[in-house]
């Protein structure tokens, strides 16, 4: 069964775009849904019509059989195909302050809305509480399926500040609210369970008619976090936020709170089960979690170093014992001897990468370089210190401190090194810091301009040539703006390079002297080292490269789609070599041309965990690299689907996009209630998606509510799209 896509929209800042083979697109400018940076809020309902709300003061957008034809909130509901409008409204004054909105359609297809209101003049219909209490109150009100009447409209509040924070319905209809309150008087029930403290969490019950309130549970409230909230068929709600989890009762009389486990933080989805239970789904960073026996993946960790060979990753006789690689260096004569700067100290390899094995130096080491004129010196910086060893890793001694980043050394002048801290030209026991060129002094942030050496490259032919990675950053609030130095005389003087580059991205043919950087994804050959125009090249986007100095020409990029690319003509063609697991952030070419790479070290994986009664009844770790759970809901089946964005390596099941995009896609999996792996698809083009929804449908579908920066992504349902950045809801289901 291939997951299969039966209904794709995609809601862009331009135009609303359905997905079919035509598009009579209707024109929605989601963007005017942004005053105040408020954008649009998208779901779906269980007939599978697609609900957009949001903040709209300009009263632009199209309406259909309005009940306003204008106000401060604008709701539409579209067919499922996205291509005919059922309704669209205003709601209110069109100069009401408001603040966010959440909207949850039920069983039937009513749309319950819930924002934050200063306003004493909004309606009232069939309301709990007809009239603002405070300064600060919750709005809820409830459209009809079709559009044609409010339900019902009340505030909600006390005296106080009520800052509402999420919203839930239930299979009747009823509207759960959470709420951050500062107001003792609250309304509440008799039967409620009732904080003393003067800030407090407020969950409340509204009847399906808004008539009622079925409770008002409170409990004191910690700092501010992302809460979710969930209601299962009894009416139990399930509310997460900052590091704990309540679970209260149908009628609101008790309130069970239980911590969180640090690995599930921060902010994880909590959805409840029927069974008395909840699904927590979020993401962790680098830690084994407690999953069990029959998880779907156990654990998944970082991979610091791979050996690659004529495109083969073979396994090694004995690896890297670390969890990061940050530097390599080869030896310049004996090119077989490879040596890798790790946070488990220096390692050492003396068969061209096969086995590794700790050096004497087992502090962290940042970087690591051979002396192109003397293969038995080795230097390291570790922390704010300088090692040197002349002895080929045996023995080492510390020769000064303060010195910390990357190290070059010259290609001809004996005991010129160079790191972020200047030049030494007596290897080491002294330095002179570098002359930066400075930026005129201005306003920036709450301080000035100034310009940092990051990280050095010597050049490996030329001597006295040495390349200085920058930034210019300033005190305050201000961006940081990379920057690539060339000196000719050893730091004494410096020339920009027009392009810059970030350490790793810029190598040297030693034969031809061409300059390869790589310049915020993009590629550049300055040919013979010569700093004039760059041939900009056609190639993917990439974020490391390295020249091959046993073959003249010869050059790898690391692309951010996790693929490894060879040219053996200078940057003229190039030919895929090999598509790995995560994108390459260092590489080195030795002996034979076998690459030698460092992976990020920081992985993050997506989660899901079963809970009963406090016990786990099933936990799973679920990821490629990179790859973050924003989103979990549940299907009336049992399935659990989970959504978020990823890089590359993610297991694949019935894939309706097989291929990684590139950067960061969006995925959807599934799962059944047994925790098994039904599906998983990747969604996206070159750029950034994510899922910022899940709406499980009665048939087994699943509505995906997402956002795109890509182009191709979208433009392969609509073509006729123009622009990036687009809001997209697409369903899912299962066919043979």
């Amino acid at each position: 069964m291939r997951w299969t896509s039966g209904v794709i929209a995609l809601l862009t800042s331009v135009v609303f775009a359905a997905g079919s083979s035509v598009y009579p697109q209707v024109s929605i400018d989601l963007s005017r849904l942004q005053d105040g940076g408020l954008g649009a809020t998208i779901s779906a309902d269980h007939q599978g019509n697609i609900v957009l709300t949001g903040v709209s003061r300009n009263c632009s957008l199209p309406v259909v059989h309005p009940l306003s034809t204008c106000g401060w909130l604008w709701i539409a509901k579209l067919d499922p195909t996205g291509q005919t409008i059922l309704f669209a409204t205003y709601f209110g004054d069109s100069k009401t302050p408001a603040g966010l909105v959440w909207a949850q359609p039920d069983l039937d297809g009513n749309i319950t809305v819930l924002t934050s209101i200063n306003q004493t003049s909004l309606p009232a219909v069939n309301a709990f509480q007809p009239q603002d209490n405070g300064n600060y109150d919750a709005y809820v009100f409830k459209v009809a399926a079709d559009g044609s009447r409010i339900i019902y409209a009340t505030y909600l509040g006390g005296s106080g500040f009520d800052n509402p924070l999420a919203l839930a319905v239930d299979s009747q209809g009823s509207a759960y609210v959470m709420l951050e309150s500062g107001s003792g008087d609250f309304p509440t029930t008799p039967q409620s369970v009732k904080s003393t403290a003067t800030h407090n969490w407020v969950v409340a019950k509204l009847s399906p008619d808004g008539q009622t309130l079925g409770y008002a549970a409170s409990f004191p409230m910690g700092q501010v976090g992302v809460p979710s909230l969930g209601v299962d068929s009894s009416g139990a709600a399930l509310a997460t936020v900052e590091n704990q989890l309540f679970q209260l009762t149908p009628d609101g009389s008790s309130v069970q709170a239980q911590p969180l486990p640090p690995w599930a933080n921060p902010n994880p989805t909590s959805v409840p089960d029927n069974a008395g239970g909840y699904w927590l789904a979020g993401t962790k960073q680098n830690q084994i979690l407690p999953t069990t026996p029959d998880a779907f993946e156990s654990s998944r960790s970082p991979i610091p170093y791979l050996r690659i060979e004529k495109g083969q990753i073979p396994p090694l006789a004995k690896p890297i014992t670390a969890q990061y690689v940050s530097g390599f260096a080869i030896d310049p004569y004996e090119t077989w001897r490879v040596y890798a700067a790790t946070n488990a100290g220096l390692f050492v390899t003396e068969d061209n990468g096969w086995t590794w094995n700790p050096t004497s130096l087992t502090a962290i080491c940042e970087s690591v370089a051979v002396d192109p004129l003397d293969q038995n010196t080795v230097y390291v910086t570790s922390g704010n210190n300088f090692y040197r060893s002349t002895d080929r890793s045996a023995t080492w001694v510390a020769l000064s401190s303060g010195v910390i980043g990357t190290i070059g050394v010259d290609a001809q002048v004996p005991g010129l090194i160079y790191t972020t801290a200047g030049r030494s030209e007596d290897g080491g026991v002294t330095w002179k810091p570098f002359v930066i060129p400075q930026p005129v002094n201005g306003p920036c942030g709450s301080g000035c301009l100034s310009t940092n050496a990051v990280a050095v490259q010597a050049d490996p032919v030329q001597g006295r040539r040495v390349y200085v990675f920058t930034q210019t950053k300033c005190i305050g609030f201000c961006l940081i703006t990379p920057g690539l130095l060339r000196s000719d005389d050893a730091g004494a003087t410096f020339v920009g390079v027009p392009m810059p580059a970030s350490a790793g991205g810029l190598a040297v043919d030693q034969e031809t002297q061409d300059l390869f950087l790589v310049s915020n994804g993009t590629v550049a050959v300055y040919r013979d080292s010569i700093l004039d125009k760059p041939e900009v090249l056609a190639v993917p986007e990439a974020q490391t490269v390295a020249a091959d100095p046993g073959n003249p020409g010869t050059v790898y990029l690391g692309l951010t789609n996790s693929t490894v690319i060879q040219s053996v003509d200078g940057g003229r063609t190039w030919t895929t070599l090999i598509t790995l697991p995560a994108p390459p952030s260092l590489i080195a070419v030795s002996i034979n041309g076998v690459l030698h790479l460092t992976q990020p070290s920081t992985l993050t994986d997506a989660f899901a965990f079963h809970y009963n009664a406090g016990q786990i009844l099933y936990g799973t770790v679920f990821g490629g690299w990179y790859t973050t759970g924003t989103t979990a809901a549940l299907g009336s089946n049992g399935h659990l689907y989970l959504g978020g964005f990823t890089g590359g390596g993610l297991p694949l099941k019935n894939a309706w996009q097989s291929n990684f995009g590139g950067r960061t896609d969006a995925f959807v999996a599934e799962f059944d209630a047994n925790g098994a792996l039904l599906n998983s698809t990747y969604l996206g083009g070159k750029l950034d998606e994510q899922v910022t929804s899940l709406v499980p449908q009665d048939d087994g579908s699943v509505v995906v509510v997402g956002y795109s920066n890509s182009n191709e992504f979208w433009s392969q349902f609509d073509p006729s799209a123009i622009g990036t950045g687009s809001y997209f809801v697409l369903r899912l289901h299962s066919s043979p």
